[in-house]
């Protein structure tokens, strides 16, 4: 449970518009993007040390 908190927490920051005054739309989908990068990295890693 603590993991899957952890990774919420990061998906959370990494999905929310960034708060430097900057609603740039383009810079938000790379946030998407990057974070969703991210998220499956995490699965991936997860998985194979399971599968082990």
């Amino acid at each position: 449970m603590g993991l899957l908190e952890f990774l919420g927490d990061i998906l959370g920051d990494l999905l929310t518009p960034s708060r430097d005054g900057n609603s740039d739309k383009k810079g938000n989908d790379g946030c998407f993007w990057y974070g969703l990068v991210i998220f499956f990295i995490f699965i991936g890693v997860f998985v194979w040390l399971n599968l082990d």
